[in-house]
């Protein structure tokens, strides 16, 4: 009896400690799972493994007709509110309950389908990815793609560019010039999505605040589309006489209207975001510059934008802007510095200004446009060319 005291209470020891420690790992593992998804990280690369993870784990939750069928409705959705772009923000839908669901929501679907993978997946993403995105493509189209995709920075414009997806959990690839026929959703960072580097360049007027992940504001830029066409009848006085057509109108420089015949953009891209930087100097021989960024753009199409620049005077301003074209296609941000030179009270200056864009965005090209260009009409200049866009200013 002794003996088989012994042995049981030192079984009865060996089990605890073995207990004990498989807890202590247990909990040192659940440390190390909650300090990696909450400590915010700036990893692009580890960004985008979580945000193939991601499209892995939809390609397996889509098999199922109601799942599909209900993110074609989250990327519906933000319509009615005058956005522009078919796509949502996934960290902001996941936890919305959904009909098509039986009143689950997208995060629980994709918790049952993949289990703990997708859990930790869809923790990190929302704790480090506010722009995630959805985009569906092919809206109309009959039947649904079985594959996802990911816009991990393809270069839409290069023939042999690859794209990857997932096919029930199965990576493959394809060249991204050949287009699905099927509805079809890719996993990206909204272009719509402004950083806050990208932020400090916008006109506030125009960005909305669509929801908050994490304590960080989701800022956008394509809700306030309608365009101002209330005229202002600002006119200067005093501008100087040259024997140019522009001295004989008063009012704003504007940045009027536009049309692009390629929106730089392939049909994993979405619709076209061009940004125009106007690159000017002000009452003084120092160089500013103003943005205005559109969005939603097809090709061929011409779009109003009246975007206030300066009253323009050789007296007090450079004889001279430039314009600096891109279109954008996210990724990391970076300072682009623009120079311009010009003639400012009879002395030539010259200088550069930063401006900020992201590593994808595609450079579509500038102009320089002079005080004494020609006015055509009375009221507006020439047509200004600056790659595929052309673009008309007007003083009124």
């Amino acid at each position: 009896m002794n003996t088989i005291k012994l042995n049981f209470t030192a079984y009865t020891l060996i089990t605890a400690f073995i207990m004990t420690f498989f807890m202590t790992s247990c909990e040192q593992d659940n440390t190390i799972i909650e300090d990696n998804l909450t400590n915010i990280t700036n990893d692009h690369t580890q960004i985008a493994k979580q945000r193939f993870e991601l499209a892995k784990n939809l390609s397996l939750a889509i098999q199922e007709p109601e799942f599909a069928n209900a993110l074609k409705v989250h990327c519906t959705a933000l319509r009615e509110d005058g956005y522009y772009e078919t796509e949502f923000f996934f960290n902001l839908e996941k936890d919305k309950s959904n009909d098509l669901l039986e009143g689950k929501t997208l995060d629980k679907a994709l918790t049952e389908t993949s289990g703990l993978e997708a859990r930790n997946n869809l923790d990190f993403l929302y704790t480090n990815d506010p722009g995630l995105a959805i985009l569906m493509v092919n809206e109309d189209a009959e039947a649904f793609n079985t594959r996802v995709y990911i816009d991990n920075g393809y270069d839409d414009n290069d023939p042999n560019a690859i794209i990857k997806y997932y096919e029930n959990g199965e990576l493959g690839e394809q060249l991204a010039n050949e287009e699905p026929n099927t509805i079809t959703f890719i996993v990206r960072e909204s272009e719509a999505y402004l950083t806050a580097e990208e932020l400090i360049m916008e006109n506030p007027d125009n960005v909305t605040v669509v929801g908050n992940v994490n304590g960080q504001d989701i800022n956008v830029f394509g809700y306030n589309t309608d365009i101002n066409n209330d005229f202002i009848d600002e006119i200067e006085e005093g501008i100087d006489m040259r024997t140019c057509q522009r001295d004989n109108l008063s009012g704003k420089e504007r940045l009027y209207k536009f049309k692009t015949s390629n929106n730089h953009e392939g049909w994993g891209k979405g619709s076209g975001e061009f940004i125009f930087d106007i690159v000017f100097g002000n009452n003084s021989s120092t160089i500013n510059t103003l943005r205005d960024r559109r969005t939603g753009i097809d090709e061929n199409q011409w779009y109003t934008i009246n975007k206030i620049i300066i009253t323009w005077s050789t007296t007090n301003d450079l004889d001279r802007m430039k314009y600096v074209i891109h279109e954008d296609d996210g990724g990391a941000t970076y300072n682009f510095g623009i120079t311009l030179s010009g003639n400012y009270q009879g002395v030539e200056v010259s200088g550069t200004v930063g401006v900020t864009l992201t590593d994808d965005d595609d450079f579509v090209g500038e102009k320089i446009v002079e005080y004494c260009d020609p006015i055509q009409n009375g009221s507006y200049y020439h047509s200004n060319y600056a790659g595929a866009v052309t673009f008309e200013c007007r003083e009124f």
